[in-house]
């Protein structure tokens, strides 16, 4: 009788110890969680957004420089104006979507790169031919 209950009572505690186990695993489990969400909420509302206005300025400047390309090889006076028309067109759009990223800035080493950027886009727009 004595060697059963000895193994009932192993048994029993290494029932415990399992349930113990098992509720440390789960609120570790809650808490990463918790920083998961806190993580993509944060991402949500400042890197995505961001990520979306450098994917369009990035699609605008590639239309202006097929822009300018087309422009140099249109033989018609009348579509060398058409090419440079939707230029201007994309040069205002690129403007209104760098107001709209300069709002979304957050980090410096962001804020340096976009303003190395911006130098070098005036650059090429001083050489670019109106």
């Amino acid at each position: 009788m004595l060697t059963k209950l000895t193994i009932a009572t192993k048994m029993i505690i290494t029932f415990l110890i399992v349930i113990l186990l098992s509720s440390v695993l789960g609120i570790y489990a809650i808490v990463q969680n918790s920083r998961i969400g806190t993580l993509a909420s944060e991402i949500a509302t400042t890197q995505i957004p961001s990520i979306h206005s450098v994917t369009a300025m990035n699609a605008l400047l590639g239309s202006h420089r097929r822009g300018e390309l087309l422009m140099v090889i249109a033989p018609q006076p009348a579509d060398k104006e058409k090419y440079a028309q939707r230029n201007e067109s994309m040069t205002e759009k690129f403007k209104q979507e760098q107001a709209a990223y300069e709002k979304l800035l957050a980090s410096p080493e962001e804020k340096a790169v976009y303003d190395e950027f911006k130098q070098a886009w005036e650059t090429y727009l001083a050489a670019y031919p109106a």
